[in-house]
């Protein structure tokens, strides 16, 4: 499956905008990510049989309640006096527009931007997850408890957050070239990942949080470490009995339209497999950056243990 073939929304029509209205409107974000995007533009009909699949999972108590533990967690390990237990000037920073050298305005566009990606980073790690797992091993069961059946809860993460808008990688490296390096360096993608593209339209915001993040970045066992630990122990009980387990089978693909769904299922597999190896990596940022502008979501609402 080739990683820059994408079916980007403006171009999507009939079904496959149909399916990504969908996925919009059951992940509570106005972003299609790149990982639907690939999986539409290079197998279509087993994206859309795979989401079908899939849909169920975020439309239960259960996953609203993952949702505020993975931010919560990821959170709770960022802030200040937290991560080791001892530094009160270790933690995130707080800015305001003045902080980053942003108008009013622009401030305004970061925040919601970044909302979005807050709304999205839970769901991201339990789709990769999740589809990993379905696609890998399987499922021994399904929890049984009433989070499992119970429909989510409509509010959470609801009107909130704004159409997420991009730079080019080349663009981004342009615009704040040493912090894109840096980052670059740091995580190791084969591609920029989005959340920096995005953050590159303000590259004031960009340059300053890549750098006063750092002593976060550069601890042992403490800051992102202890912040991506928190984040796989959060996914890995969520998929130990998810509310709603589901198989993908060359049989289902078949039914669903398509014609080679041996080379399909491969394609899903390993493309699923990349994206969970890299999840933890990258989606605790996108809760901490949301929490330095404060456009982070709930985190003390329970379903209950």
């Amino acid at each position: 499956m080739d990683p820059t073939r994408q079916l980007h929304l403006a171009d999507a029509t009939g079904w496959r905008r149909g399916l990504y209205e969908d996925v919009m409107s059951t992940f509570r974000a106005p972003i299609v990510n790149s990982i639907w995007r690939t999986l539409v533009a290079n197998r279509p009909h087993a994206a859309r049989r795979l989401w079908t699949s899939v849909k169920p999972l975020f439309q239960t108590r259960a996953f609203t309640d993952f949702s505020v533990r993975y931010r919560d967690r990821v959170l709770g390990a960022l802030e200040s006096g937290e991560a080791d237990g001892s530094s009160d000037d270790a933690g995130l920073p707080a800015y305001d527009p003045d902080d980053v050298d942003l108008s009013p305005a622009d401030f305004a566009a970061l925040r919601g931007q970044l909302a979005t990606f807050d709304i999205v980073a839970p769901r991201l790690a339990a789709l990769f997850a999740v589809c990993d797992h379905a696609l890998s091993e399987g499922f021994d069961g399904a929890r049984e408890d009433h989070a499992a059946t119970a429909p989510a809860t409509g509010w959470l993460d609801a009107d909130r957050g704004t159409r997420v808008t991009v730079l080019g990688s080349d663009a981004a490296r342009e615009a704040a070239p040493d912090a894109v390096g840096a980052i670059e360096d740091y995580h190791g993608t084969a591609f920029l990942p989005s959340i920096y593209r995005c953050l590159a339209q303000w590259p004031s915001y960009l340059e300053t949080v890549w750098t006063d993040t750092a002593p976060l970045r550069e601890a042992d066992e403490v800051g992102f470490d202890a912040a991506r630990e928190a984040a796989d122990e959060t996914v890995a009980a969520f998929i130990e009995a998810p509310p709603a387990p589901f198989t993908v089978t060359t049989e289902g693909l078949a039914v669903a339209g398509v014609d080679d769904p041996e080379d399909a299922l491969a394609d899903l597999r390993n493309t699923f497999a990349a994206f969970a190896a890299g999840a933890s990596g990258v989606l605790p940022f996108l809760h901490a950056y949301g929490a330095t502008v404060d456009a982070t979501g709930e985190r003390g609402w329970r379903v209950g243990d």
